[in-house]
């Protein structure tokens, strides 16, 4: 296995292994055979011995592995996204890995991203953006590094202003003065900003270009190596961020969920309440009433009485 360093932060490897991939750290059950897998870029979540030897818990497109062993796999290193433009060359120097992923690179017009590069047998490969697509490892030696810069110059011929870095379509300019964002210092290519858009022209054609830096691609990418636990760490910290983010969110329909049940109870206790306060005055209705109807039966047989006394009384005379 090439350039393998150990470490306690989540690495990233080129699968390349014949063995199992085991569910337990007891290897005695297998998932899989790492051969499926092999030209995937997985990421080593834990390093564990096992019976003396280094295993790697692996997950690869955000689904969990297992326990492998890794012994022919290639480490690949995380650096700052840089912009990679393919030199012309010869079908046969266009050596790939065997990864996952080899769609066409042919195309010398695109612009690609690099996010990440290894070393193998000797040779730098980085690996090859668009967007998200994933186009694999490539020999550097094949690719014009980008140099990003910002500074303003005017250009000396308004028909060299493009709107392709292909440099097929023109572009009739309006502005004197550009804004210089990128060279491609090997292939006479400079990325512009001019009347509100991105545009490409030869570097030839601007007055105004700074020297070159004298820092190769080497180096940068030694700079980030040493930095890969740093961007390891800044990768982990977005997840979580991620995670916190949304579990703020969830925590926020919890408490307005909370807010609208106390709301429901608050009226729920106010309604239990008021029927208990109309039971009581009902109560206190029903009880006059009855004194009501008490008194009345009263009167009533009094007045009974009377009649009664009046009508014995009338015979009597």
């Amino acid at each position: 296995m090439e350039q393998m360093i150990f470490g306690d932060y989540n690495q990233l490897f080129l699968l390349n292994e014949e063995g199992n991939i085991y569910k337990d750290d007891m290897l005695t059950q297998v998932y899989e055979s790492a051969v499926k897998y092999s030209g995937t870029v997985v990421n080593s979540v834990e390093t564990k011995l096992i019976n003396g030897v280094p295993y790697h818990y692996i997950m690869a497109n955000g689904r969990m592995l297992g326990w492998v062993k890794l012994e022919e796999s290639i480490q690949v290193f995380r650096n700052k996204p840089v912009y990679l433009k393919r030199f012309s060359s010869e079908p046969s120097e266009l050596e790939r890995l065997d990864i996952k992923g080899g769609y066409d690179i042919s195309d010398e017009r695109k612009v690609y991203i690099g996010r990440s590069h290894l070393y193998h047998e000797g040779k730098l490969f980085t690996s090859l953006f668009i967007r998200d697509k994933f186009y694999g490892f490539l020999p550097m030696e094949s690719y014009d590094l980008g140099e990003e810069i910002s500074v303003e110059s005017e250009f000396a011929d308004a028909d060299e202003i493009f709107l392709n870095s292909g440099l097929s379509s023109k572009y009739a300019i309006e502005d004197s003065v550009v804004k210089v964002t990128l060279l491609f210092r090997e292939l006479n290519l400079a990325r512009i900003r001019a009347d509100r858009k991105t545009l490409w022209t030869p570097i030839s054609n601007l007055r105004e270009v700074p020297e070159k830096k004298e820092i190769s691609f080497e180096q940068n990418m030694e700079r980030s190596r040493q930095n890969d636990y740093y961007l390891s760490f800044k990768e982990e910290k977005k997840k979580l961020d991620k995670v916190m983010q949304a579990l703020e969110q969830e925590m926020k329909k919890v408490e307005r969920t909370e807010e609208k049940s106390r709301k429901l109870e608050d009226s729920h206790n106010e309604l239990e309440s008021r029927i208990s306060e109309l039971e009581k005055e009902n109560q206190i209705l029903r009880n006059e009433n009855s004194l009501l109807i008490s008194e009345l039966d009263k009167k009533s047989r009094q007045v009974e009485h009377i009649g009664l006394e009046k009508l014995i009384l009338s015979k009597n005379q």
